[in-house]
């Protein structure tokens, strides 16, 4: 009995020291692929069945960008690791309309966003995932985007 647990002691030693030999690892950086920006793809275009006019033309702002066209606020977005906006409007039953559509690179990163926008205690509602209205701005996130 005493050799079985000798040798297993020496087993576990053998294990150890050979087990924890330094080897040196290479380190391999891999840079991540950009995400593509799509959020453009989701503005309608002018639809006559519903009278909605697309009013100008879109401008898509990439994250190089932010600070030039969203001044301050860039801070925000950029804190989100957004991967763009695009900002258009339209004329909706004769109605100007402005809309922006912000692309994250995950939904935690749009949630986050969105949520960071919300005033406590506003009524939600039930457009998209989560939205709020804030005076005459209605904002909503689905999926990635805010």
């Amino acid at each position: 009995m005493k050799r079985i647990l000798a040798a297993c002691l020496v087993g576990v030693l053998l294990l150890a020291v050979f087990g924890c030999g330094k080897k040196e690892q290479e380190t391999v950086e891999i840079e991540p692929e950009p995400i593509p920006y799509t959020g453009d793809s989701l503005l309608p275009p002018t639809m006559k069945v519903y009278e909605i006019e697309l009013a100008g033309e879109v401008k898509n702002i990439l994250p190089d960008q932010a600070h030039e066209f969203l001044g301050a606020s860039a801070f925000t977005y950029r804190a989100y690791d957004f991967v763009g906006m695009s900002s258009t409007g339209y004329i909706v039953e004769g109605v100007p309309v402005s809309v922006e559509i912000a692309q994250f690179p995950t939904i935690e990163d749009a949630y986050g966003f969105f949520a960071r926008h919300q005033r406590f205690g506003v009524q939600l509602g039930t457009v998209g995932a989560e939205s709020f209205e804030s005076g005459d701005t209605l904002y909503f996130t689905t999926a990635e985007y805010v």
